[in-house]
């Protein structure tokens, strides 16, 4: 049994490790997630076989649901492309001159993604991003991360989401009221935590222009699953560090750490998923695992509603989105951004969304 100072410890010198293998020895990423995955597997006592099959299986489990769509979602962005459907949409868009277009794209995100898993949404709308930001001449990081931060909003605190619905359920809270009191939270996250946040920094928001892999797709489907071949390695790779994660008991022993911590419900419920999905890189497993953290300390504060702390941890889940979580090299790749941007733009804009998103549950309970 591995002490609470070993666990926390691998955890943060394996992400230290992905991000020096990558930055300073320029490691691609597949193989910078798969050295940590190794890494962390050694450091919690798995042997070889444990591991591969781990790894193995963490990637199979992620690409045999993601391999398809992403594939799947880049010739149909294509298509949208080339029939002049995209160009459609962002003419549209620009007849609503009262609001910008990063507005738009998060109005954009919030409702098409009540029906989108958040990797399945970003694949889908991001040729509207593409398609915009060519023609306004405008950084395509000032709209895609608008749009990204919001599909993650919504993915975490509305239902039907699976992890939102489970949650609701688990605390036995009213499906209905979750939804309203969810899309009421995350439009004011992903509103702060995108056009707000970016519109602070100003000219210190690098220009991204649609990267050349997907500007230069041919409608041919071979050159467009080879344009996000590096893509499918990546993810693939991240669904392997989240399996040795979760395999190698890390995941379950810092829910224990998480659980003897003592504060207000609320904080307690958005802290425990918060570090929960930087810890196994997915934003659903970290709702499960704060939902069974915080369920049996329900009974203890019957002036706090379920609804509430079923908010609470889905804010919880949509900050720190780091190397952990496949959906952060899915950005980085479509974005064009570097490792640096992607953190200081992306990860940045999911925790502002995350922290404003708490504050929002607050003032909720004070309400309802």
């Amino acid at each position: 049994m591995h002490t609470q100072i070993w666990v926390v410890s691998t955890l943060l010198i394996s992400i230290v490790l992905i991000v020096l293998t990558i930055v300073k020895f320029k490691f691609h990423p597949f193989l910078a997630l798969l050295l940590a995955s190794f890494f962390v597997g050694a450091m919690m006592g798995m042997g070889p076989l444990e591991m591969v099959t781990a790894i193995e299986s963490g990637i199979g489990g992620t690409l045999g649901f993601l391999a398809a769509v992403i594939g799947l979602g880049t010739i149909l962005g294509k298509m949208m492309e080339v029939s002049g459907a995209a160009e459609r949409i962002g003419l549209t868009l620009q007849r609503c001159r009262w609001l910008s277009a990063d507005v738009i794209m998060v109005l954009v995100g919030l409702i098409c993604g009540i029906t989108l898993f958040v990797e399945v949404g970003v694949v889908l709308l991001i040729p509207l991003a593409f398609s915009i930001a060519k023609k306004t001449h405008t950084s395509l990081l000032k709209l895609a991360i608008p749009l990204c931060t919001a599909l993650m909003a919504v993915h975490c605190v509305v239902p039907p989401h699976p992890a939102a619905l489970f949650v609701a359920n688990k605390l036995g809270a009213d499906i209905g009221s979750v939804i309203v009191y969810g899309l009421l939270v995350g439009l004011m996250a992903s509103l702060v935590g995108g056009p707000l946040f970016l519109k602070f920094l100003g000219n210190r928001l690098p220009f991204k222009p649609v990267p050349t892999e997907f500007a230069d797709l041919e409608v041919r489907a071979e050159n467009g699953f080879g344009a996000i071949a590096n893509i499918l390695l990546i993810i693939g790779a991240g669904g392997a560090f989240n399996a040795i994660l979760k395999s190698s008991g890390l995941a379950d022993t810092l829910a224990v750490i998480l659980s003897n911590m003592h504060m207000h419900p609320i904080l307690l419920a958005w802290l425990v998923a918060l570090i929960l999905h930087a810890a196994v890189g997915s934003a659903t497993v970290a709702m499960m695992g704060a939902t069974a953290i915080v369920a049996p300390m329900l009974p203890l504060y019957p002036d706090v509603s379920p609804e509430i702390i079923a908010i609470a941890i889905g804010s919880g889940a949509i900050g720190c989105t780091i190397v952990t979580d496949s959906l952060f090299w899915l950005v980085k790749q479509y974005c064009g951004a570097t490792l640096n941007e992607t953190f200081k733009y992306y990860t940045t804009a999911t925790f502002i969304a995350s922290v404003v998103a708490l504050a929002g549950t607050f003032l909720l309970s004070f309400i309802i």
